[in-house]
């Protein structure tokens, strides 16, 4: 039996987890509001305060990095903001929170060529999060 408090999920396990939760009644910005609260305090609980970047991909996971932006933006972390693909590519959950914190904040990734992003969200490529 996994502990529910460490498991680790796979892609495909993640998604139907998801899915299960807003069949039951939980809808997907409250996932969403709770996915990248969770990291911005888990980033607070670690560092201090500094400039971040966080690079989000289109999807619903890229929602959470929104989410989590505004949260350190929030707690007076300064926070720049890369999306990969176009702002009006994003429908969802993911548009209201990019709206919601950040309207014309958020920048084409290609404007970050050569920076080093400490947050990674919703790009399912291979991407890493690395850390100083």
């Amino acid at each position: 039996m996994l502990n529910s408090q460490t498991a680790l999920l796979d892609v495909n396990q993640m998604g139907e987890a998801d899915r299960l939760t807003v069949v039951a009644g939980t809808p997907g910005t409250v996932l969403m509001e709770n996915a990248g609260g969770s990291v911005a305090q888990a980033i607070i609980k670690r560092w201090s305060a500094r400039p971040v970047t966080i690079m989000c991909g289109p999807g619903n996971n890229g929602g959470d990095g929104f989410v989590t932006a505004r949260h350190l933006v929030e707690a007076g972390w300064s926070v720049r903001l890369a999306l990969l693909g176009a702002r009006e590519g994003l429908k969802g959950e993911a548009h209201l929170h990019a709206e919601r914190g950040f309207g014309a904040r958020i920048s084409a990734w290609r404007h970050f060529k050569g920076c080093r992003a400490d947050v990674y969200r919703g790009y399912q490529g291979g991407l890493s999060c690395r850390s100083s």
